[in-house]
């Protein structure tokens, strides 16, 4: 009787320890190397911008899991205003976002990874910092492990890489299965479609996963895609063009996406 007492409460005892882990350990890991890849670049653009002469390790703490959290704020030695503030962590998906609201609070879901990045950026100056594209480049992991959990792939591609100015830009949208079941999906339209191009929404509506249900379904066996085309009016001077794709069919809160960038001379 007492050896099964003991075994029980052994048993009591991991079961206690397993939940004390908040994030899967794959996700954790990532959240860390993305935390520390912020951390890097935001240390090595602090010799060209004032505000952030103080950005050292003073600024990294241990938030959830023991992932590396980063929170510095700069204030002017002369008037003792906050000019500057930054701060990023991990945390699960279903907490409060302690940074409050506003727009200079964010907040990047990974619904299916269970994990959010939540932080401030408030820059007093244009000229301050812009910790955004820093956040976005190393966040990059994340969003990448999530895709590969969706069972299904959004591909945008185009078979040129190089386009004149005012060409009409022609890329292909493709829609695939990755298991080795079948899976129920929604045609390739406007309604379950959405673009940026540059950052701005283009050829589609706003993405609304309400719209879904009234798409056709569409069945694709195990590994099989379906695909289309759409046209661009193209651009009137040289530049990069980066196309965002989205599908608007949510897996488990999260959205199968792409993209591609595309040169204009």
């Amino acid at each position: 009787m007492r050896k099964l007492i003991f075994t029980i409460g052994f048993i009591l005892i991991l079961s206690g320890a397993a939940r004390a882990q908040t994030f899967d350990p794959v996700v954790r890991d990532l959240a860390e190397e993305v935390i520390q890849g912020i951390y890097e670049d935001v240390k090595g653009a602090s010799q060209d911008h004032p505000e952030l002469k103080g950005f050292n390790v003073v600024a990294l703490s241990k938030g959830i899991d023991n992932v590396t959290k980063i929170e510095y704020e700069y204030i002017n030695d002369q008037t003792l205003d906050k000019v500057y503030r930054f701060a990023v962590e991990a945390v699960p998906l279903d907490q409060a976002n302690t940074y409050g609201q506003g727009p200079k609070v964010f907040e990047i879901a990974y619904p299916v990874l269970n994990i959010k990045l939540i932080g401030v950026l408030d820059r007093k100056y244009a000229s301050h910092f812009d910790a955004e594209p820093v956040i976005a480049k190393n966040a990059e992991k994340l969003l990448q492990y999530e895709q590969q959990q969706i069972p299904y792939a959004l591909e945008v591609a185009s078979e040129k890489n190089l386009y004149n100015v005012g060409e009409p830009i022609e890329f292909t949208i493709i829609l695939k299965n990755k298991t080795n079941q079948n899976l129920k999906l929604r045609e390739l339209n406007e309604e379950t479609l959405f673009f940026n191009f540059n950052g701005k929404e283009w050829g589609t509506r706003a993405m609304d996963p309400a719209n879904v249900r009234h798409v056709l379904p569409v069945i694709l066996g195990p590994q099989e895609s379906i695909t289309t085309t759409f046209y661009h009016e193209g651009v009137r001077r040289p530049q990069n063009v980066v196309i965002e794709g989205r599908y608007a069919l949510p897996y488990n809160g999260s959205f199968a996406q792409d993209t591609i960038s595309i040169e204009v001379k």
